[in-house]
């Protein structure tokens, strides 16, 4: 066998089937074998090819020509030149040739010295010389920025599909907030059918409902082609016909004693009117505040910055602009910008009207612009009802308890105190161990502990040890002639 003695023989004793050879070559050399024939064959074609390319060579001397050089030197001639060829080279190519170095301008010397491009302009000169950040920037006025700004704020919303990073916005909730309510059109229609097709379904299995649920559906929803009958079902807490409104009084309005018209004030009113003029103001294209304010400046002759009612409204309407004066008129007034009211001499500050109709300045803070309550200042706080405390008479102390000269010597520890016992969770003390107590009361307590007939020795041996003329002892000492008992004797 091929592999005899190249692995162990688990079976030594077993004989190997066959005859077993041994052979010194390896697989490498086994695969190397040929014929004779062809190893002769071979090399005869060999010596024959050699001999017809020397006869060859005899017959084309012009053999094919391979250079010694390396790759760097035919790439660069110049290194086996000598410097003064180089030189040479150089000189003749400076003295007729007439390209400019790389990086150098061609020397022509067809100007003067003293004219260059700093000091003379060649070709006509421009007729209008604007930077290039102009030319690809234009610029744009701040109006135009703001209105670019709300475009482009239009169409992120949009594209994006949320507001900026903290950014304010008018949810325009009706107060109070119900969070339970339908926001949006409310369709009460089925669209895709499935109701329908459920209803029309026939039922194959048996369906059990409790008695509640049956009358629930009944009352809730009507049979195919039929409409639901109420009759049946009518409550006393129904409602029919249209529900009346809630009071807007509640409870803080009714202690407080606040105006439930604060929100329809004219003041309110006549700030969200002047909210919607700037707006309208800002959306229009055609209308310049600078144009606005000029044309008030330029009817303001004596320079006194003040302007009738009159000449300011004129104004306003030649340029565009419809204003109520009923109902911007108490805004005015809060603000301060009526002089001399009811007066014929009354007049209005028209610079600071036309920065509340410009939205870029914002409109000054109102404040609380609401009614205070007349007793608001009369409310009992915590605070205050603490510094009551100082006027009422000290609280007396209590009363000490009287002396107990048979608890005088209690003989109660830290330890009591901190990690009380058993006993004193359910009222005792250690002085109720330690009171003295006659036989029959003793036997009353031990009876759950010892037997009759066993309590008499302990008492007998307790009364011995302690020897007293009265024959009372106490819990603690019936307690030590019991363990003096159990414990064993040396």
């Amino acid at each position: 066998m091929s592999n005899c003695g190249k692995y162990v023989d688990r079976n030594p004793t077993l004989r190997a089937a066959g005859i077993c050879t041994k052979i010194s070559e390896t697989a490498e050399d086994a695969l190397k074998r040929y014929s004779i024939d062809e190893a002769a064959e071979s090399i005869m074609h060999t010596k024959c090819l050699q001999k017809y390319n020397a006869m060859r060579g005899d017959l084309l001397p012009n053999q094919r020509f391979i250079p010694e050089e390396n790759l760097k030197e035919l790439l660069s001639p110049e290194l086996q030149k000598s410097r003064f060829v180089v030189f040479r080279e150089k000189f003749a190519e400076n003295m007729y040739s007439k390209k400019a170095e790389l990086g150098k301008a061609l020397q022509v010397d067809s100007k003067p010295e003293y004219i260059t491009n700093e000091s003379t302009t060649f070709g006509e000169p421009t007729q209008r010389s604007e930077p290039l950040y102009n030319l690809m920037f234009p610029c744009k006025s701040p109006d135009e920025v703001n209105r670019d700004y709300v475009r482009w704020h239009e169409k992120y919303i949009i594209s994006h599909g949320h507001y900026l990073p903290s950014e304010q916005i008018s949810r325009h909730y009706i107060k109070p907030f119900d969070r339970h309510k339908n926001f949006g059109q409310v369709y009460d229609v089925d669209f895709n059918g499935k109701y329908v097709k459920r209803a029309m379904a026939q039922c194959d299995n048996l369906i059990v409902v409790s008695k509640a649920q049956k009358q629930y559906l009944e009352r809730t929803l009507g049979h195919l082609g039929r409409s639901i009958n109420r009759e049946n079902h009518i409550t006393p807490d129904m409602t029919f016909g249209a529900p009346s409104k809630p009071n807007e009084c509640n409870v803080k309005a009714l202690i407080e004693l606040q105006d439930q018209c604060e929100g329809t004030s004219p003041l309110i009113t006549a700030i969200g009117n002047l909210n919607k003029i700037r707006q309208s103001l800002f959306d229009r294209h055609t209308l310049h505040m600078q144009d606005l304010k000029l044309a008030l400046e330029k009817s303001d002759i004596k320079k006194t910055g003040l302007l009738t009612w009159n000449q300011i409204y004129e104004i306003l309407y030649r340029e565009g602009v419809h204003l109520n004066p009923q109902k911007i008129t108490p805004a005015l007034r809060h603000f301060n910008l009526i002089e001399n009211e009811g007066l014929p001499s009354e007049c209005i500050k028209y610079e600071e009207l036309w920065k509340l109709l410009h939205v870029q300045y914002p409109i000054p803070k109102t404040g609380n612009i609401s009614k205070m309550p007349p007793n608001i200042y009369n409310k009992d706080t915590t605070y205050r009802l603490m510094c009551q405390d100082r006027t009422r008479p000290p609280v007396e102390a209590l009363p000490l308890k009287p002396f107990d000269p048979e608890f005088a010597d209690e003989p109660t520890t830290a330890k009591d105190v901190i990690s009380p016992d058993i006993p004193m969770h359910f009222g005792l003390t250690p002085s109720d161990f330690a009171k003295l107590r006659p036989k029959e009361e003793l036997r009353r307590i031990f009876k759950r502990l010892i037997n009759a007939d066993e309590f008499d020795p302990l008492w007998e041996a307790a009364y011995n040890n302690l020897k007293r003329t009265n024959e009372l002892i106490s819990v603690v000492e019936i307690r030590n002639v019991m363990d003096s008992k159990k414990r064993p004797t040396a």
